[in-house]
């Protein structure tokens, strides 16, 4: 346990996370002669700053910018090169006829409302993550439609009445919490995706493929 601020924060006895603030606090005795202020370690939400106060509101001035149909193709692909070894966040030939659909008629508003459209913000957000250069910033490229996408989310009676694209959705944002360094939320999201599947009678195999790959 460590008392930050006002907060206790439990670590784990075995977790890189605890061990990487036990070596922190055993250099900072070894050269300060003091414990290592909690203040001064990064925990769980704080190493980037989200532009969201957690509201499902969806104000029209803070939508972000649609990219053209290349410029998606180009993000999309790049999701698939660095992630579709490791884990399954889409299934390719629907999500490619889906977008095709969606860029002919973009100004349909029914797709707004469409777990697809959700599913399309975060792929977007990943493939600006791993296109555009690394700074030094609190916002993390492509927060715009992680943000947005979470705004959209539905509840869970909504989310079951398509439970394979649900699971790969919350798959999509606990993969994106994790990256942010979120890990509390990273862990309930996934839980969710587990309980969806397993509510609506997945395979193991099944959940391997959507959890783990």
């Amino acid at each position: 346990m460590l008392v930050l601020m006002t907060r206790t924060v439990y670590l784990g006895t075995s977790s890189n996370w605890s061990f990487h603030g036990q070596i922190l606090n055993l250099v900072h005795q070894h050269i300060r002669k003091s414990p290592l202020p909690g203040a001064d370690l990064l925990f769980d939400g704080s190493a980037y700053d989200l532009p969201w106060d957690g509201t499902r509101i969806v104000p029209e001035s803070n939508t972000p910018v649609i990219p053209s149909i290349d410029y998606a193709i180009f993000l999309i692909n790049a999701v698939k090169f660095h992630c579709a070894q490791l884990v399954h966040l889409f299934d390719e030939d629907e999500f490619m006829a889906n977008l095709h659909t969606f860029y002919s008629n973009a100004e349909n508003r029914a797709w707004k409302g469409s777990l697809w459209y959700i599913h399309f913000l975060l792929i977007i957000a990943f493939g600006k993550t791993f296109v555009q250069h690394k700074q030094h910033a609190p916002r993390p490229p492509g927060a715009d439609f992680f943000v947005q996408a979470m705004q959209l989310l539905p509840d869970t009676n909504r989310l079951c009445r398509e439970p394979v694209t649900a699971c790969e959705i919350l798959c999509c944002i606990s993969l994106y919490q994790q990256a942010l360094d979120s890990r509390n939320a990273a862990h309930v999201t996934i839980g969710q995706a587990m309980r969806i599947a397993l509510a609506e009678g997945s395979s193991h195999s099944m959940l391997s493929m959507i959890l783990l790959r």
